[in-house]
């Protein structure tokens, strides 16, 4: 039996794109030729930015390393590779029907990492290395920067924390829960990074990215790149091994995050998690739900030992994935209590699989899709032939266990399901990691009425506001946007939402955004000239406000930013005018800015959820 391992931890660079869309981040204009340009020319302030934003100070300067393709391959191959779990051998792929990954077909565990490490950090030297040719790898500035503070996350780490030793883990489980602590922790400081990048609310990065992670975005976006297919092509067991510590331990700190920040989230280096379930129901965590230790007395008589191990959580979900609805196979394997596998030997392969679940009613349900899977196995092209295991295959429950055999004779079969669903198991007692812990809800945001007009009020329910309607003017709305123009004259009034953070790195970045549109809509040649900068105090509260002229011309041109929501977006308001009338008339519009109720705002839950 040959086990599947892989030579380094991959920094999936297909998840970056997604994540940060799912985050709102990533607007991206006209890309410059070189993508490591940036980061070449200030690496420290990339370096610095990074740990003021995780909170953890450099003890140790990172060096970044930018290597051609040779170099950057030849180092991320010499990391040693982990220990081998049961799990990782050639036959439980097999006995769990996956195709075994395939150098001929292009995905091997090493081909796979070929194709999607962008940078990897180095723990001995202490450096992050950064491939060099990321822009032929589809990669724009702003995705080495997320997947560098990504790897930066990983150097501030090991400068302070004890890292779990996942290398030495027998356990795949326990390995994958780990990682998940270890990968989520870095997706969460790139996460910060580009919203700070893109000046958006990191709450609102966080959930925006967890929604995309549970909608599964990162595999449909993966499934139609063609920098992903050894990725996309790989057996589904390695994949989604590949993927978690990723993507779920990123929704798993982000609970986390949300209840206490990075204080709580450094805590859980105190005591990781010990299973996939606590990282898919962070709940569990918190509350110091353990597996059930599920474990076979002996081998059954006349026949020896291959393999032992523990599924999990996610594994079990994945084995069912493989043969039906992947919101079936989620339902079967929560509930999860614990299990254990053997492969045994006695001139072929027999599979024993013996599960304990939370309540009886779990157990009926992961008992019905086990029952389909086992239908599956048994009508699969090629069958269990191909397999190495030998035919037939029997479900059987009793209360909250559920054996499955694959292979052996009939009776043998039966024999052993009823061995093993005598065997009984304590659940160990739950004991709290970080004490007490009470994870906040992510709030859904309220659904209500679109933008309309009456009795010539504008109302905006989403924002909570409402504004006349002025005489003279026509109108268009769009979303939360209303843009209202005089119909002669020079005169246009525009209201809608910034997403962004109002600080006064945003407020430069969105002058120079609005005057760049405000340059191409009135024509080449034409050059502005700021006027005046003050505040600007409405019913709602101040605002800042900048106001341009077109030069040669009696047009002017005022922006007014009324923050909202605790400053996570902003109420933006602008007027162009050339006449007093009309200046007088864009005035008493924004004097007439209300609240249409006491309440916050619903675009609050999403703003600042």
């Amino acid at each position: 039996m040959s086990p599947l391992t892989s030579t380094a931890r991959p920094s999936l660079a297909f998840l970056l794109g997604v994540l940060s869309l799912g985050a709102g981040c990533h607007v991206r204009g006209a890309e410059a030729p070189d993508p490591l340009a940036d980061l070449q020319r200030d690496p420290a302030g990339v370096v610095r930015r990074v740990a003021e934003l995780r909170g953890l100070p450099e003890r140790r300067p990172t060096q970044l390393i930018f290597q051609d393709e040779a170099a950057f391959i030849r180092d991320l191959e010499s990391g040693g590779a982990a220990r081998p779990t049961a799990s990782d051998y050639r036959s439980v792929y097999s006995a769990f029907g996956f195709d075994l990954p395939s150098e001929a077909k292009g995905t091997s565990p090493r081909q796979v990492m070929h194709e999607q490490v962008i940078a990897f950090y180095d723990p001995d030297t202490h450096s992050v290395h950064v491939r060099k040719n990321a822009g032929a790898l589809k990669q724009t500035a702003e995705d080495v920067k997320g997947i560098v503070a990504h790897e930066l996350g990983h150097s501030l780490q090991h400068q302070h924390f004890p890292i779990p030793k996942v290398e030495d883990m027998s356990d795949l489980d326990q390995r994958l829960a780990s990682m998940a602590l270890i990968e989520g922790d870095a997706m969460l400081t790139m996460v910060a990074y580009l919203a700070d990048l893109n000046h958006i609310n990191l709450n609102r990065a966080l959930v925006e990215s967890g929604k995309a992670v549970n909608r599964r975005d990162t595999e449909r976006a993966a499934e139609g790149t063609a920098d992903s297919v050894a990725l996309m092509r790989s057996p589904g067991l390695m994949r989604e091994r590949m993927i978690f510590p990723y993507t779920q331990g990123l929704t798993f700190l982000t609970a986390l995050h949300r209840s206490g920040g990075f204080p709580l989230v450094n805590q859980v280096y105190s005591s990781p998690p010990s299973t996939t379930e606590q990282v898919l129901h962070p709940g569990k965590y918190v509350s110091g739900e353990q597996a059930v230790p599920v474990a076979f007395p002996g081998v059954p008589q006349g026949w020896q030992l291959g393999l032992r191990g523990r599924m999990g959580e996610l594994q079990t979900r994945v084995i069912l994935e493989n043969c039906m609805d992947k919101a079936i196979a989620t339902r079967a394997a929560a509930g999860w209590g614990g299990d254990e596998f053997m492969l045994i030997e006695r001139q072929g392969l027999a599979l024993v699989w013996l599960s304990v679940w939370d309540t009886p009613r779990d157990a009926e349900e992961f008992e019905l899709a086990a029952r389909s899977l086992a239908q599956c196995w048994a009508t699969k092209p090629g069958g269990a032939l191909t397999s190495g295991v030998g035919q037939g295959e029997l479900v059987r429950r009793s209360g909250q266990s559920v054996a499955m055999i694959r292979g052996m004779s009939t009776s043998e079969r039966e024999q052993l399901a009823t061995a093993s669903l005598e065997l009984t198991f304590a659940s160990p007692q739950a004991s709290p990691p970080l004490g007490q812990v009470a994870l906040r809800p992510i709030p859904e945001e309220p659904r209500v009425h679109a933008p309309y007009v009456s009795e010539n009020v504008y109302v905006n329910p989403r924002l909570g506001i409402s504004l006349p309607m002025p005489p003279g003017y026509t109108y268009k709305l769009d979303g939360d946007e209303l843009s209202l123009d005089a119909q002669s004259g020079v005169g246009s009034m525009h209201v809608g939402l910034s997403e962004w953070e109002v600080t006064q790195d945003s407020l430069a970045h969105l002058y120079d955004e609005f005057e760049s549109v405000l340059s191409k809509e009135i024509g080449r040649g034409v050059r502005l000239a700021v006027e005046q900068n003050s505040e600007y105090v409405t019913t709602l509260g101040r605002a800042v406000t900048r106001t341009w002229s077109v030069r040669g011309t009696p047009v002017r041109i005022r922006l007014i930013v009324l923050p909202v929501c605790g400053s996570t977006g902003a109420v933006i308001l602008s007027n162009v005018w050339s006449e007093q009338n009309a200046f007088d008339m864009a005035t008493w519009w924004v004097n007439g800015l209300r609240r249409i109720s006491a309440d916050m705002p619903p675009v609050c839950s999403y703003l600042n959820p």
